[in-house]
């Protein structure tokens, strides 16, 4: 392992957006409730996040593959997004922002939780189906008494009862395996981007988007037109990219959005931060602060749920193709 190093969980790149002049935003800490201004760097960082923890010798660190294939390519078409510049885009560059997308989608410490609770679902599906298959039972037996020789076996609903309760913690694996499953995921992703119809919402005067440790968040729901997944990037404190599921990519269209559809979009952030939101607005973060205290039982669902669970009756959330019209 490298020398322990403060690496960010969302890039440099992406948080200068929201900066000042001088390179600062304004932050709040979820864990202290504490408001501060500081600079880009020392904002959504965490020890040693890409370092391996195993013995592996790489020709390339993770950051620099981040910083020199994923990120500097995407950060042309981030700027002119930023600034509602569609015209020079080219289709080169709509494929490095969905390769960007993609490993934004798949590298946040929320993301890492939520997979880890996942696998700790699939260990405890897999043990139920081992239950329910006398071959693999017979198998799971031997093994057991070889372990532990001077005990007696189990019964079957005490093995459920175990799998089934809290009698067992559950381990996963540390955050190698999390950086593996984001130089895979991210790349599929990416792909999956493309399968998307692209809305450039721009926020109306006087009015702000926020960013967060999170800032890829994807909804699904029912809507007007049936179901519809929705996610949103913010890519800037004017403009914030909604991609919605079920189209093939065709351009992107520039929608101004109204003071309800920022409401919704800023909440959606928020609630799915793990720790830092950021603004380029201090009274802005204050609201958002006020938003989580009146969400805390969406709040509790969402830390509990693993992907797919929080059903979107429970989520306080509007679909935004409805709000846009």
């Amino acid at each position: 392992m490298n020398n322990t190093r403060r690496q960010h969980v969302v890039s440099d790149l992406h948080l200068r957006q929201w900066a000042n002049e001088d390179g600062q935003v304004w932050a709040l800490d979820l864990n202290t409730s504490k408001l501060f201004c500081t600079n880009t760097k020392n904002i959504c960082v965490r020890r040693d996040y890409h370092e391996f923890e195993a013995d592996i010798e790489l020709p390339y660190s993770i950051e620099e593959v981040l910083a020199e294939e994923i990120e500097g390519p995407a950060a042309k078409p981030m700027l002119g997004l930023a600034d509602g510049l569609l015209d020079p885009l080219t289709p080169e560059d709509i494929d490095n922002l969905c390769v960007y997308f993609g490993y934004l989608a798949s590298r946040t410490p929320f993301t890492h939780q939520k997979m880890n609770k996942l696998a700790i679902k699939l260990h405890q599906k897999n043990a139920l189906e081992t239950l329910d298959d006398p071959v693999k039972l017979r198998k799971f037996r031997v093994e057991w008494k070889k372990k532990y020789p001077n005990k007696d076996f189990p019964t079957i609903q005490k093995l459920n009862e175990a799998v089934t309760g809290d009698s067992i913690t559950w381990k996963v694996m540390n955050n190698d395996h999390n950086l593996s499953m984001m130089m895979v995921v991210g790349n599929l992703m990416g792909k999956e981007f493309w399968k998307r119809k692209w809305t450039l919402i721009q926020a109306p005067k006087n009015r702000q988007f926020i960013c967060t440790d999170n800032p890829l968040v994807t909804i699904s729901g029912m809507s007007s037109k049936g179901i519809r997944t929705e996610t949103i990037i913010p890519i800037g404190p004017q403009a914030c990219l909604l991609l919605e599921k079920g189209f093939n990519f065709n351009g992107i269209t520039i929608k101004t959005a109204n003071p309800k559809v920022v409401r919704e979009i800023n909440k959606r952030l928020s609630l799915h931060a793990d720790r830092n939101l950021i603004s380029a607005s201090e009274r802005l973060l204050n609201r958002m602060k006020k938003v989580r205290q009146s969400n805390k039982k969406f709040l509790k669902i969402l830390k509990e749920a693993t992907p797919g669970d929080a059903p979107f009756r429970q989520a306080p959330f509007e679909n935004l193709s409805d709000l846009l019209g």
